[in-house]
C-alpha cells in the first residue's frame, strides 16, 4: 500500500538518492502537459533520479504491461501533482493494480507526495517555468467558471429561467473536482489553441 510523503522527506529522499547512485528514484507529476510545462521542479538532475510527467488519464488506460514496465526497474516511485489529490488517486489506482498482480513487493515503495507541488514552493525546491506568456491552466478555469456562473445569474434575472441549471452546473463540476482531483474543464481548456504547448 502506497505511502504519504512530506515536502520536508521528498527533500530528504533526494538527498539520499543523489549520495547513493545504485539506487534509482521514479518521481511522477500526474498533471496535465500544460500544468506541468507552466512550472516543474528542478532539483532533481541525477543520472539515478528520473521526473516524468505522465497525467492522470495516461495512467487511467495504462495497460499492465506498461504498468510493470514504468515501475519495475525503481526502488521507490514518489508520486505528486498540484495539491496532493490527483496524485493520490493515481496511488490508490497503483494499489488496485498490484493487488490484481499480486506484487507484493512493489507496494511500500510508492509514495504520496502530501500537499503537492503548491506544498513545496516555500521549501527552498527549485523551480523550472518554461512557459513564457499566457494565463496559468487553474486562473483559467477560474475565469471560466466564474463567467457561467454571471452568464447562467444573468440569464435568471432576465426570466430566462432555465440559466439556473448552468450555474448548478457548474458548481456541480466544482465540487467533483475539489473532491476527486478530476477538473473536466481544466482538460477541456487544455486543447484551446492558445494553450498549445511548443516545444523549447
Amino acid at each position: 500500500m502506497y505511502q504519504s510523503l512530506s515536502s520536508t522527506q521528498l527533500k530528504e529522499k533526494i538527498d539520499f538518492y543523489k549520495k547513493n547512485q545504485t539506487l534509482c528514484l521514479l518521481i511522477i507529476d500526474v498533471r496535465t502537459k500544460l500544468e506541468h510545462q507552466e512550472q516543474a521542479f528542478d532539483d532533481f538532475l541525477s543520472n539515478n533520479i528520473v521526473y516524468q510527467n505522465i497525467p492522470v488519464a495516461d495512467f487511467k488506460t495504462m495497460s499492465s504491461q506498461e504498468f510493470n514496465s514504468l515501475f519495475h526497474q525503481y526502488h521507490e516511485v514518489i508520486i505528486h501533482c498540484q495539491s496532493g489529490s490527483r496524485s493520490k488517486t493515481v496511488c490508490e489506482l497503483i494499489d488496485k493494480l498490484m493487488d490484481k498482480q499480486n506484487i507484493a513487493s512493489m507496494k511500500s515503495s510508492i509514495f504520496n507526495l502530501e500537499g503537492g507541488f503548491l506544498g513545496c514552493l516555500n521549501q527552498g525546491f527549485s523551480i523550472k517555468k518554461t512557459k513564457k506568456s499566457g494565463i496559468p491552466l487553474m486562473r483559467q478555469v477560474f475565469i471560466a467558471a466564474s463567467s457561467l456562473i454571471l452568464l447562467g445569474l444573468t440569464l435568471f434575472h432576465l426570466g430566462i429561467f432555465s440559466g439556473i441549471y448552468l450555474v448548478w452546473f457548474v458548481a456541480l463540476g466544482l465540487m467533483t473536482s475539489g473532491l476527486t482531483g478530476f477538473c473536466g474543464m481544466a482538460l477541456l481548456l487544455e486543447k484551446m489553441p492558445w494553450n498549445k504547448i511548443t516545444s523549447n
